[in-house]
């Protein structure tokens, strides 16, 4: 059987730390969902009128981007690179990413690359804030109502590409 590799001893530390270590799905919190589904599922609902797509989605990062981040920061905390991700399984709270997000834009930063025009982002607008709270707000409005079944479909989903792969992953819990 193939496992992930093990993460450096230094970094472990910190892994313990930062991110919950859960051996099984069947373990994990009910809020949370496998995190390479986030795009897929906030595309879907912007195409199908369930989240309001009117906002003006590219003055701000949308929720998927800021998972990939999330991960992206937990490769780089513990030594790695992106080729590494598949070596993990990585599950997210939405709800709580959420909520980073809205604390973030509460305490704007011009050292933050995610909240500064000088950096590429509109984020720092006033309106563009209220913009991406509302619309945040609103997605986590309309997940929270499906989250039973989102996180269901998601343990059904780990549990087959196990069993396909044989390859058992180091789960991960998003935001650390």
């Amino acid at each position: 059987m193939l496992r992930a590799p093990k993460l450096r001893s230094s970094s472990l530390g910190m892994f313990k730390n930062v991110h919950s270590e859960i051996k099984s799905v069947h373990d994990l919190p009910k809020s949370v969902i496998l995190a390479d589904v986030v795009r897929s599922l906030e595309n879907s609902l912007k195409i199908k009128g369930l989240v309001e797509s009117s906002f003006r989605t590219e003055n701000f990062y949308p929720l998927w981007f800021l998972v990939e981040t999330e991960r992206n920061i937990f490769l780089w905390r513990n030594g790695l690179s992106l080729s590494n991700q598949n070596d993990f399984e990585f599950w997210v709270d939405l709800p709580k990413i959420v909520e980073k997000r809205l604390k973030q834009l509460d305490h704007l930063s011009s050292e933050n690359p995610f909240l500064t025009p000088l950096w590429g982002s509109a984020s720092a607008q006033p309106k563009v804030s209220n913009e991406e709270k509302l619309y945040f707000e609103e997605l986590i409005e309309v997940t929270t109502r499906m989250q039973e079944h989102l996180h269901a479909l998601s343990q059904v989903g780990s549990i087959l590409l196990q069993e396909n792969t044989l390859d058992e992953k180091e789960i991960v819990l998003l935001p650390g």
